[in-house]
């Protein structure tokens, strides 16, 4: 079993041969269901990972309005009522399976999503930046 990995900024965390722009974010059961986590890079756009309904679903973590992160702490993303992901600078509300803006000012824009694998040791990979 792989251990969990406590830090996403470690250079090391990269497979050898991997395309530079895949990372292991974290192992797939450290993200309950209605949370999220947030992960920084030195040389890419910050990404979080969130599990709605028993699917994770990622986004570059920026909101389509300005700009600004989504999350009003730490790994914090849904919205109080726990069904949507919200926007901390101008709550703007988002579907969580397909990062739809439902309510705010960004109303129709759409989350960049990033393509996310988990492979067979259950760690959550980043593959591609997508948008």
């Amino acid at each position: 079993m792989s251990p969990t990995l406590s830090n996403p900024f470690d250079a090391d965390r990269t497979p050898a041969g991997a395309p530079e722009d895949e990372r292991i974010l974290c192992r797939a059961d450290e993200i309950a269901e209605g949370k999220g986590r947030g992960f920084e890079f030195r040389h890419h756009d910050p990404v979080f990972v969130v599990r709605w309904r028993g699917a994770l679903y990622a986004y570059r973590n920026f909101c389509p309005h300005q700009g600004t992160t989504l999350d009003w702490k730490p790994d914090a993303f849904f919205a109080p009522d726990g069904q949507h992901l919200m926007c901390a600078t101008h709550a703007a509300w988002f579907d969580p399976d397909t990062g739809l803006c439902v309510g705010g000012p960004c109303l129709g824009a759409h989350l960049k999503p990033a393509a996310i694998a988990v492979d067979e040791d259950g760690m959550v990979r980043l593959e591609k930046l997508m948008g």
